[in-house]
């Protein structure tokens, strides 16, 4: 941390002092920013919700080339690729590790839905603004937001021809990358746009046993989008995208291993890491991960971990202006496939490994019609319906070599003779049907109230087939049992109400209350479960119960300001929250190859939120935000076991419970803070310099559920820092983009290696990088 203050004080004070040497004779106002989080037009500023907008320019500034990126850059706000799927964490809330689990942070992108996890790994490409909403987003965007919800606005055609190109070489691991744009006029009335990007990542994880850096990853992406304006009543946006990632390696490491006492959970070595048969158990950026066995016919063990990643989105805007009021339609196909293979971990021992496919399409349709502003009652009303396929394919592969333990290597030979697997099938139907509207009263020129209200029906079928050849006892050890589940049926309806007070103090500060419900929607368990297998008997009344999981409910009371000083070069933005989640799903890992999910956590969320951004000067901007989260557990009796637990109650292949009231969820550092300095001035007549920088800053946190204290992230501070020069025609820029300055090493994923009790493993953040970039604009 003392390497982070340094420089950063040292920016400031240069910065101030030259800023004050020159100053405007007029104080500098803020541009205006603009979202659509009320599916309105508006400024940032009249919108009573909890909002980060971050604009496309500074997105590309920063130097941010995805979600997950930006994400440790903002407080209250995390995205996490996890071994199996995706973590998207809005104020402590977040889905659980089973993709029969529907998001609680609803992704939309050009105004259409996008439900699978694997979706926020799509890089940014020629973005327009990104608003993180804060809080049950139900009654405008439905369910499945009833943590929050993120917008990505895409940039839309221009009748001017203009264009871009985009390059950047990150010089400390050899990464690179390049994109561009070109848009303008084809007719008077018919614009188009195309967006593309390239980007090779080399790794900053030395995997020494097999002499690689990993994660390798190449991907590709582009956008062709279409605006056609044949009247000025009519708008019509056209737009495809695809996205594609193939990698190779994620980086997992071990980070710690202890050698623990069965029956009694006592730390026997709690340095164990050659006892475990483990070559290095510590987060520094180097593995020895593989999936290879040493000796003999194993071709299950012959690739190494890979994945694949597809996505793609097609989505029609339309817009017509029906005089005084606004119709919009918004249709769109989403699709997405995800491929990859997974070792147990990140271990030279090549126990077992996974195998996963995933094919998901959806279609969806939403109609809306907007009043025009400035009446007594301003309106908006509209109808949504969506329907969607998911398959899961999954095989889990066992080594015979290594079947009786990590002990058991290939010099005692093979036990059964073949390598025994587990293969899992999961399909899934599900369509949803709403109607929503919101009201706002113009009681006075400074009160206002707003009542939104929305009813969604939901309807989803699924079937699960369950085929092993383990032999007796591995079958019962591992909790895996031939089964299969027919097709079962889960209906639900609800209705999401939402209630909000404005009242302008003054024409700078606006003050706010607001309440709301939302839901997110329930299921059926879409991984390998020994839920309904008792002592290696089906218990197909049980085991069909088991399968399927309720929807969690979640109240939310905000209180909040909007305020603008200094005559308009100064905003400051905050809100108090209150939000109480019921039957929170949740899934817990038994430690061999099945999972449990259940509807058992109640939780209590206390927490304050501000961003602000000043213009100091006419060079100098100054912009941030923090956060104090109280995350509580309130009902959660079947809370997951940690190792200790889970060792003493028979050792990690036995499933445990343990009461979690009272505890904290993963990822809800209780304080968390980020700064933003950007000063740019003339240096000649044609060229500027420009200096800035971005502190953040995490309290500690867990990052597993089971709230295990090696796998706990202190409190940590980073540094990111920028230098470019400009040219003042805007034609031209260079920059050179130090990120995470102090090389920090931090981690917000982590868990036990499944077969190998003590031993825990996870994916350190990005270490230092240096990016070389340069702008052409045309």
């Amino acid at each position: 941390m003392k390497y982070a203050k340094s420089p950063l004080a040292l920016a400031i004070g240069y910065l101030c002092a030259s800023s004050v040497a020159s100053p405007s004779l007029a104080q500098p106002m803020l541009e205006e920013v603009i979202v659509t989080a009320q599916k309105r037009v508006e400024s940032l500023q009249d919108v009573p919700i909890s909002i980060a907008a971050v604009s496309g320019d500074n997105i590309e500034r920063a130097g941010i080339t995805d979600l997950e990126e930006l994400s440790f850059t903002m407080p209250n706000i995390t995205i996490t690729q996890e071994q199996i799927s995706d973590r998207i964490n809005i104020r402590g809330i977040a889905s659980g590790g089973n993709q029969g689990f529907d998001q609680s942070v609803g992704l939309f992108s050009n105004g259409v839905y996008l439900a699978r996890g694997t979706q926020f790994r799509s890089a940014f490409l020629d973005v327009g603004m990104v608003e993180i909403l804060r809080g049950p987003q139900a009654t405008l965007f439905g369910k499945n937001t009833i943590a929050g919800a993120v917008n990505i606005t895409p940039r839309r055609p221009d009748y001017d021809l203009n264009g871009e190109i985009r390059g950047r070489y990150e010089a400390e691991y050899g990464g690179w990358s390049t994109s561009g744009h070109v848009t303008g006029g084809l007719t008077d009335t018919l614009a188009a746009r195309v967006a593309v990007k390239y980007k090779e990542d080399n790794g900053w994880v030395d995997n020494e046993l097999i002499n690689r850096d990993e994660p390798e990853a190449e991907a590709t992406n582009y956008r062709v989008s279409f605006l056609w304006e044949p009247s000025a009543d009519w708008s019509i946006n056209l737009s495809h995208e695809d996205y594609s990632l193939e990698k190779d390696g994620k980086g997992w490491e071990v980070l710690g291993a202890e050698v623990i006492e069965r029956g009694t959970g006592e730390v026997l070595d709690p340095n164990g890491c050659s006892a475990l048969g483990l070559i290095e158990c510590k987060g520094d950026y180097v593995t020895h991960a593989t999936n290879v066995a040493a000796e003999g016919d194993l071709s299950n063990y012959t690739e190494e971990e890979w994945s694949e990643v597809d996505t793609d989105l097609t989505a029609l805007n339309i817009e017509y202006q029906w005089g005084e009021y606004t119709v919009n339609s918004v249709t769109g196909w989403a699709n997405s496939e995800v491929n990859e293979l997974n070792p147990s971990a990140a271990t030279p021992i090549p126990q077992a490994n996974t195998v996963q496919e995933e094919d998901f399409e959806s279609f969806s349709q939403e109609l809306r019609i907007t009043s025009p502003t400035g009446s007594t009652i301003e309106w908006l009303a509209g109808l949504y319906y969506e329907e969607s396929d998911y398959d899961l394919t999954e095989q889990i592969n066992v080594n015979d070599y290594y079947l009786l333990g990590p002990f058991a290597t290939g010099s005692l030979g093979t036990f059964l003779g073949y390598n025994p697997k587990v293969v899992q099938d999961f399909e899934q139907e599900a369509e949803t049907w709403a109607v929503f509207g919101q009201a706002t009263w113009n009681i006075s020129d400074t009160f206002r109230a707003t009542l939104g209200l929305r009813y969604s029906e939901e309807e989803k079928e699924a079937a699960q087939t369950y085929v092993t050849d383990l032999p007796r006892p591995f079958d019962l050890a591992f909790g895996a049992e031939n089964h299969e589940i027919p097709t079962q049926k889960y209906e639900q309806d609800d209705w999401s109400p939402s209630l909000n007070l404005q009242w302008d103090i003054n024409q700078d500060i606006m003050l706010y209350a607001s309440g709301s419900i939302g839901y997110k929607s329930g299921g059926f368990d879409a991984r390998i479960s020994n839920d309904g297998i008792v002592d290696g008997q089906i218990d197909q009344e049980a085991l069909e119960e088991k399968f399927e999981f309720d929807q969690e409910k979640a109240t939310t009371y905000e209180l909040g300001f909007k305020s603008v000083w200094l005559d308009g070069s100064a905003e400051l933005n905050g809100a108090l929250f209150y939000t109480e989640y019921e039957d929170l799903q949740f899934s817990i890992f038994d430690g061999g190859l099945a999972f449990q999910v259940d509807n058992a956590a109640g939780v209590d969320l206390t927490g304050f939120e501000f961003e602000g951004r000043w213009q100091l000067s006419d060079n100098l901007y100054l912009s941030g935000g923090g956060a104090w989260l109280d995350f509580e557990y309130t009902d959660f009796e079947d809370g997951p076991c940690d190792i200790y637990q889970q060792t003493a109650q028979g050792g990690s292949l036995v499933g445990c419970t343990t009461d979690r009231t009272g505890d904290v969820g993963p990822n809800t550092p209780e304080f968390s803070f980020n700064a933003t300095l950007d000063w740019r001035r003339a240096i000649s007549a044609n060229l500027e310099l420009q200096l800035g920088g971005t502190a953040v800053y995490e309290d500690s946190f867990y990052v597993a559920p089971d709230l295990d204290p090696l796998l706990e992230q202190d409190a940590y501070t980073k540094l990111n820092l920028r230098a470019g020069l400009n040219s003042l025609n805007g034609n031209w820029s260079i920059a050179i983009i130090a990120n995470n300055v102090t090389d920090e090493e931090t981690f917000h994923y982590g868990t036990d290696v499944p077969l190998l009790a003590g031993a825990r493993f996870g994916r350190l953040d990005a270490p230092r990088t240096i990016t070389f970039e340069g702008v052409y604009r045309f």
